[in-house]
């Protein structure tokens, strides 16, 4: 993963220096006083100088790059071979960085090791900002895809049609596809890696939005590759990141429905587990159809590599059927490179720094098995090859033939011809030819004068690439051949055929002899044959071998001077008689033979023995058998053992002179020696003679054959064998008929009873009291019996006191809840008052537990504290005052309350009623919600407590049941009878005219003494703020009330407001009306839309639906 997201204003300003460079902390030496140091950088190159070291050492030193993610951008190596002086410099050079940004150099310094094994000795650590080489390249069709949550869908098995970069080293390409499970995926980038390295990791979006790895490839090669099996229907991501520079690259996306994986076996390298038994292989190495075949399987190549030249290793395989490792190692066991990614190749490079002998190493991580193929390549240089096969016509001629040679190369063969000895071998001639080859060369070897002599002779041959020194071994071959003079076959168990050939005409000496498994001689002979014509054949034969073991003829030819020419060995397993079963009974040993030569006479004896001892209890002595057939089945009767116990069989088998062939023994087994078959061995059985098929205790005797205790009854007939006081037991209860017996039976004929331990003549089975005499059944089960019980058949009582019937158990049935007073037996609510009224403390309440006396009758308990209590005790028409004002709650009873919900502390009056619940008039509407308090009795009043008599709609102070004219203009004068001068009254007091309502007396007062009110009205002056209080006043009140909401509008002058007709349509009529009383100082007046108005003294006004009221 690529971590450069993080880059800095700081990181900005470095990036606009050219090459500005600042030294890191250098580290301490590991051991010694050397130190190196790096200087004079430049984008190609730079000063080493290396201090303190030592004339007479060896030393390495290697430069690596870094960027800033981490990522290898290059190197440089170099070797310090015994210097002259202390302080040594070397002038290093590199490729130029391709990707601008900052870079890290590590210099270290080591003793020199073949494959970095030497000790390091010191580090020195630089950093500094390369502009790249790499060109920027215009962004591709794909872009904007530098992250995931803008990746392009793509799909699998469809090429792309358009290409695609990183275009510039800091950006990400991502893509996005779909695939279902159990699928096998391959994705795949190409590029050319010198123009900027290319990295690849794909994942899967997991349920919850997470990224989950599939595989990842950050290799150095021209592409990257994954290959991962599918496990669910998901959506996938591919990122393509650079690592150095910008660049080129393809991508492919293949999928298809996965197999099962192959079954395998060995490959034709086998064995080749460990770095002792590697294959040698020669380069450019790339065999297929290799594999890891077992779980422990492990594949090593040896392959000799060349100081600075680099090297790949490519392992490739499926990796769905099983992940392959790689790992790169020297001859010190010292692991040089490794390949571990989860992709379906392993790969890698190096660059070799010392000519050896390295082993490829080829494992299945965890386990894995899988096929592969491998290939293995050097990069720049000259390498030879060279093939070397070796072919023997005979054992006097043979060629050596190179091929795969390199033209104009030098080449060296050294080769020999040689007879195999053991393990060794024994040269007749040896030959080393160098040349230049023109791509093949043939070698023929010599021709060899074997003297008759006889055994493997070889031909072998090692090519090796002169160029190297020391010279490199390329490959190796050898061709072996039999020259046979000598050979034995055995036809038998005793006999063998030797034959001669390829032999000069000569009298020769032939030893042989007949070795056992032991290494003992068991016969020997010498045999001169005498040859004429080349050949000879000669059969030899022994006495059948006595024991199992293999046995070898060994042949020895030797010429008529003596002289060693070819020997040769034959072995044979002798197929001797053999027993091959055995078993033992209590009168017979069983067993089998095989292996008999039919028409031969055998012995064979048996024996039984102590298995303790070994001590010989019975033999057969030597029995004789004529073989008919190769196997037979024999067996060996005898009477029984002395005496009973473990015995083992044993069986010999000898030859007819009494050689003993073969033995088979510790068969064993108990046998009993038992005449009466009763179980017991003789030797302790006190009853021999017991009948067949009855049972005997331990001493051998049946129960018809002994009294145990006594008493005259055999023990057959005896139910108590071994009690002398029992014998029967007529009911089978399990007591002797004895009485006076060991547990007596006092009912021998009940079988339900057997003792009567109080002697009341009832069975204590049966007994309820066995041990009271005077009781003997208890009927309801109490415990009392019945001969006490007061209630024999009622389980919960058993005694009454009192004698009112009511048992005594108070929590029986029928309990007494007064045991000691029989007028009372009952209290059905537990309050100590008996039920029965007539009784003594009686129970006036019996089903309320918190009452039981109720002087008065009414139903209603005295009892204060309890439930349902009545308040007045004595007074049987009254028993409840809910509200606690001492009237009571029944209206027919004595002082009723007609208000029966008072609130607490509040002062009644004779109705039990408080002020706030008073109605003087009666019309239903309390005083304290009654406008009109004094309603005429039989008056229906309205909401507000008002009769008809006491409304006046028109507001002129006469109400509307006496007004003859009750639409009489606001603020005109009336009559007594309602109307105004315009409605046809007359007032004859009045001089001026009697229609005006704002008339006045030259001088006079401007009030009338009767209804005239004064006008309020002129302009600017009262009558404008009397509007506008009015105006508000009478918004506060009907909001107040929830009355009708009228739309005021202000006018000019003197009309102080206008309401709209129907603005007042169905409204209630509240308030209560206005007597002429109540209205010294009211004004009156009309507006144009001929709306009476008035204003009360206290400056409100109140609107009832027909007149305007005060509040």
């Amino acid at each position: 993963m690529k971590s450069r997201r993080g880059t800095t204003t700081f990181l900005a300003v470095i990036l606009l220096l050219s090459i500005a460079s600042s030294a890191l902390p250098k580290v301490s030496a590991v051991s010694g006083n050397e130190a190196v140091s790096l200087s004079n950088m430049t984008e190609v190159n730079g000063t080493v100088v290396f201090t303190n070291l030592d004339p007479t050492d060896k030393y390495s030193w290697y430069i690596s790059f870094k960027n800033a993610t981490g990522s290898y951008a290059g190197g440089e190596s170099g070797l310090i071979f015994t210097p002259s002086t202390t302080t040594v410099t070397r002038w290093a050079e590199w490729s130029p960085m391709k990707a601008a940004g900052t870079y890290y150099a590590n210099v270290s310094l080591s003793t020199y090791g073949a494959m970095g094994s030497g000790t390091l000795l010191d580090t020195f650590n630089y950093s500094w900002v390369s502009n790249g080489s790499g060109p920027n390249l215009s962004q591709d069709y794909y872009e904007p895809n530098n992250s995931d949550t803008v990746a392009y869908a793509i799909n699998a098995n469809q090429s792309m049609n358009h290409s695609t970069n990183i275009h510039n080293w800091s950006e990400d390409d991502w893509f996005e596809y779909q695939m279902v499970k159990d699928m096998t995926v391959w994705i795949n980038i190409t590029f050319l890696h010198v123009n900027g390295d290319l990295q690849l990791n794909t994942y899967r979006v997991a349920s919850n939005g997470n990224k989950v790895s599939t595989g990842y490839t950050h290799s150095e090669n021209d592409h990257e590759r994954i290959m991962f099996n599918t496990t669910t229907n998901a959506t996938y991501l591919i990122w393509v990141f650079s690592s150095a520079g910008a660049n080129n690259y393809t991508l492919t996306v293949e999928a298809e429905p996965q197999g099962p994986p192959p079954t395998i076996s060995g490959d034709q390298f086998e064995p080749n587990e460990d770095d002792g038994n590697a294959t040698w292989s020669t380069l450019t190495w790339n065999p297929s159809g290799l594999n890891i075949h077992n779980s422990s399987d492990e594949d090593w190549f040896a392959v000799n590599l060349t100081s600075g030249i680099v090297y790949h290793f490519n392992v490739t395989f499926v990796d769905s059927q099983g992940d392959i490792d790689t790992a790169l190692w020297n001859a010190a066991g010292v692991k040089i490179k490794q390949g571990s990614s989860s992709t379906s190749d392993e790969k890698f490079s190096w660059n070799c720094t010392a000519t050896a002998a390295y082993y490829f190493q080829v494992d299945g991580w965890n386990g894995a098995t899988n096929g592969y193929g491998i290939f293995i390549e050097e990069e720049g240089g000259i390498r030879l090859t060279g093939t070397l096969a070796s072919s023997l016509t005979n054992i006097s001629e043979g060629l050596l033939t190179s091929t795969q040679l390199l033209s104009g190369q030098e080449y060296t063969l050294h080769s020999s011809f040689s007879l195999k000895n053991g393990s060794s071998h024994i040269n007749f001639s040896t030959d080393s030819e160098v040349w230049t080859t023109d791509g093949t060369f043939t070698e023929d070897a010599y021709t060899v004068d074997t003297e008759d002599k006889g055994g493997w002779f070889c031909l072998r041959g090692w090519l090796y690439d002169s160029t190297d020194s020391p010279m490199t071994l390329m490959d190796s071959d050898e061709s072996c051949l039999r020259h046979m003079i000598v050979d034995i076959t055995a036809t038998g168990t005793n006999s063998a055929i030797i034959g001669g050939s390829n032999l000069s005409a000569s009298v020769y000496s032939l030893d042989w002899s007949l070795i056992d498994s032991s290494g003992a001689t068991h016969e020997s002979g010498t045999l001169t044959p005498s040859v004429s014509s080349n050949s000879f054949s000669e059969t030899i034969q022994w006495s059948n071998p006595t024991d199992r073991g293999e046995h070898c003829i060994n042949i020895a030819l030797k010429d008529s001077s003596g002289d060693f020419l070819e020997g040769d060995v034959e072995c044979i397993q002798p197929h001797l008689p053999e027993i091959t079963s055995l078993s033992l009974t209590d009168s017979s040993v069983d067993f089998s033979l095989t292996n008999l030569t039919s028409g031969t006479a055998y012995l064979h004896e048996s024996q039984i023995y102590w298995q303790a001892n070994e001590t010989v209890a019975k033999e057969s002595n030597n029995l004789s058998y004529f073989a008919q057939s190769s196997s037979a089945s024999r067996s060996w009767n005898f009477d029984g053992p002395p005496q009973s116990g473990n015995y083992c069989a044993r069986v010999m088998l000898y030859t007819q002179q009494g050689e003993i062939i073969d033995n088979l023994s510790d068969i064993c087994r108990m046998i009993i020696n038992d005449g009466d078959d009763d179980g017991v061995a003789d030797e302790n059985d006190d009853c021999p003679n017991t009948p067949t098929g009855e049972p005997v205790d331990p001493n051998g005797c049946a129960s018809s054959q002994t009294d145990s205790d006594g008493d005259g009854w055999s023990d057959s007939n005896d139910e108590w064998p071994n009690d002398p006081s029992q014998w029967v037991d007529s009911d089978g209860d399990g007591h002797g008929d004895n009485s006076s017996g060991t547990n007596g039976d006092a009912f021998p004929d009940d079988s339900s009873e057997w003792s009567d331990s109080d002697g009341d003549g009832c069975g204590d089975n049966s007994d309820a009291f066995p041990e009271d005499s005077n009781e003997c059944i208890d009927s309801d089960g109490d415990g009392v019996g019945d001969n006490t019980d007061i209630f024999p058949n009622t389980v919960s009582q058993w005694a009454d006191a009192d004698g009112d019937g009511c048992g005594d158990n108070p929590d029986g049935i029928s309990g007494d809840q007064f045991p000691e007073d029989a007028t009372q037996c009952i209290d059905a609510d537990g309050d100590g008052h008996g039920d029965n009224l007539s009784g003594n403390n009686p129970d006036e309440l019996p089903e309320n537990p918190t009452q039981w006396m109720d002087i008065d009758g009414d139903g209603y308990g005295d009892n204060l504290n309890g439930s349902d209590a009545d308040r007045y005790p004595i007074d049987p028409t009254q028993w409840f005052d809910r509200d606690g004002d001492g009237y009571g709650d029944n209206l027919d009873g004595t002082n009723p309350d007609s208000c029966p919900d008072t609130p607490p502390m509040s002062v009644v009056d004779g109705n039990g009623c408080s002020a706030d619940e008073r109605d003087s008039d009666g019309d239903g509407v309390n005083d304290n919600a009654d406008l009109c308090p004094s309603t005429p009795s039989g008056e229906t009043p309205n909401i507000y407590g008002c009769g008809a008599s006491q409304l006046d709609n028109d507001g002129d102070g006469i109400p509307n049941v006496s007004d003859d004219c009750a639409l009489t203009a606001l603020g005109a004068r009336v009559d007594e009878y309602g109307c105004s001068a315009a409605q046809g009254a007359v007032f004859p007091n009045d001089g001026a005219d009697n229609g005006s309502t704002n008339s006045s007396d030259d001088g006079g007062d401007d009030t009338d003494s009767g209804n005239q009110v004064s006008d309020s009205s002129s302009s600017g002056g009262e009558g404008f703020w009397s509007g506008v209080i009015l105006t508000f006043s009478i918004v506060i009140v009907l909001l107040a009330l929830g009355g009708a909401v009228a739309v005021v509008t202000l006018r000019g002058k003197g009309d102080v407001a206008d309401f709209e007709d129907d603005e007042f349509e169905g409204h209630e009529t509240i308030g209560q009306a206005i007597h002429s009383e109540e209205s010294a100082n009211e004004q009156r007046w009309q507006d144009s839309n001929g709306v009476n108005w008035c204003r009360m003294e206290d400056g409100t006004y109140r609107w009832d639906g027909n007149q305007w009221i005060r509040q």
